[in-house]
């Protein structure tokens, strides 16, 4: 089995609030398949390798195989992925108002969905990535990929919209979003309709997202875990309404979900890989 290498770089500090890392993976997952639950960030691959198949039914009945460059819109059920070989990818992972940012649209055209590169994103900005990646692990590149970035994205949005998702992300979603809006002093029917244009999707569904990784990052390799009290300790109002949440998030059980990630990576610590599920037989 040839190893998996990951790995991130964070861009300068202006750019964050747009862009949480540019990244390059390769090698070999030991498993067929990654359920890969929504994690509040939109990506767009640059794939130098094997054709992936990509998909949101378990079944394959809407698997799309994508052999060079495609981006996955903000997730808020589990998609799938299943290289079709040894994956080498360079990628960048958007906060949502980043991928709005470069492109200029409304991103919910493309919230649950996974699209062709082309499709998306400003044709100069593919070009320049491409010119970037013969590379594509060495820090010099992601560096130019980040300048990239600032060069194409208009960075000038509302600064109500940074701040709330800003505020959603570093609280974990824990956040009274009816105080949020009286802060901002617009109503709420208003405020979430401009959010979502701008972050495929509403504050609301972002902090649940936010709870939900946090939550699971809480969990190791080993030991019991305590559902109801992370569920109470993340908002949720009982067991049950937990596991309503969990089951839109993750299209599984907690427990078919833990059980899953610890025979895959039995040596995982909280907080690695948390959005990652694997499917299939573990080799």
């Amino acid at each position: 089995m040839v190893a998996f290498h990951y790995e991130e770089f964070e861009p300068p500090a202006p750019l964050r609030p747009f862009l949480r890392a540019t990244f390059f993976a390769e090698g070999q997952i030991h498993y067929p398949t990654d359920r890969i639950l929504p994690n509040g960030l939109a990506v767009a691959i640059f794939n130098l390798s094997a054709p992936h198949l990509v998909g949101k039914r378990p079944d394959r009945s809407d698997w799309e195989s994508f052999e060079r460059d495609w981006v996955h819109g903000v997730q808020t059920t589990p998609m799938f992925n299943t290289p079709t070989g040894r994956t080498r990818v360079v990628g960048m992972l958007f906060d949502p108002v980043g991928l709005h940012a470069l492109t200029g649209k409304d991103i919910t055209h493309w919230t649950d969905l996974t699209v062709a590169a082309a499709d998306i994103l400003p044709p100069g900005f593919i070009e320049g990535m491409k010119s970037l990646l013969d590379s594509p692990g060495e820090t010099a590149t992601h560096q130019a990929l980040h300048d990239l970035f600032a060069a194409h994205a208009r960075l000038d949005q509302p600064g109500w919209v940074l701040d709330l998702a800003g505020d959603l992300r570093a609280k974990n979603g824990m956040v009274s979003l009816d105080a949020a809006y009286k802060g901002i002093g617009h109503s709420a029917r208003h405020l979430n309709a401009v959010f979502k244009r701008m972050n495929g999707v509403s504050p609301k569904t972002l902090s649940c997202i936010y709870r939900l990784n946090a939550l699971l990052g809480e969990i190791g390799a080993t030991g019991a875990v305590n559902w109801a009290k992370l569920a109470h300790d993340y908002g949720f109002y009982d067991q049950s309404h937990f596991n309503r949440e969990f089951r839109r998030f993750a299209g599984m059980t907690p427990r078919a979900y833990l059980e899953g990630r610890r025979t895959a990576y039995p040596e995982a610590g909280p907080g690695e890989g948390v959005s990652f599920a694997p499917e299939g037989e573990v080799s």
